[in-house]
């Protein structure tokens, strides 16, 4: 059940909601600021939630799903995440297009996941990437626990590496 917040216009939103539309407009800034465009599938299907697109060359192109969390432990550089088997399954298998996880990291307190004034614009914490193909499959009925590495750090550059790397049809 999902926990909802009334605002004083009357719209209900749940938090995960809100957590998941962050994800979506953390990634969305990072892939303009590094010249990509982003689009959302009409349905989600294949455990898509965005494909980051560019153009000339190879036209490189990634399909992203997302997930955002609050309090994360990080701990020997890497962030433990537990995954549904079914997005772990997705994620794991080669496809035509490359897909990875991106993982957001949200602050505890929910006043704090954006702020917004005449100088500034920020939304917190930050967000990881993670390509889990070629990983075997999972015995587990319901969840995979993977490791993030905190390297991952989704940034403007790092996108920029990805894409390259997705001219080929794979992250690895």
């Amino acid at each position: 059940m999902h926990n909802i917040t009334t605002v004083a216009d009357g719209t209900a939103i749940s938090s995960q909601d809100v957590e998941e539309l962050l994800s979506e407009a953390l990634l969305t800034a990072i892939a303009a600021r590094a010249g990509f465009v982003t689009s959302k599938p009409s349905l989600d299907r294949k455990g898509v939630d965005l494909t980051v697109e560019g153009a000339g060359g190879y036209c490189p192109k990634i399909d992203v799903q997302l997930k955002a969390s609050v309090g994360l432990t990080i701990a020997n550089g890497t962030i433990k995440y537990s995954l549904k088997k079914r997005n772990y399954e997705l994620l794991r298998r080669p496809t035509q297009t490359p897909r990875m996880l991106v993982l957001m990291r949200l602050p505890k307190l929910k006043g704090a996941w954006l702020s917004a004034s005449t100088r500034l614009l920020s939304i917190r914490h930050c967000a990881y990437w993670m390509c889990l193909e070629g990983m075997p499959p999972s015995k587990n009925s319901a969840t995979v626990t993977i490791s993030i590495p905190t390297k991952n750090l989704l940034t403007v550059k790092a996108l920029n590496d990805l894409m390259k790397r997705s001219e080929s049809g794979s992250l690895l």
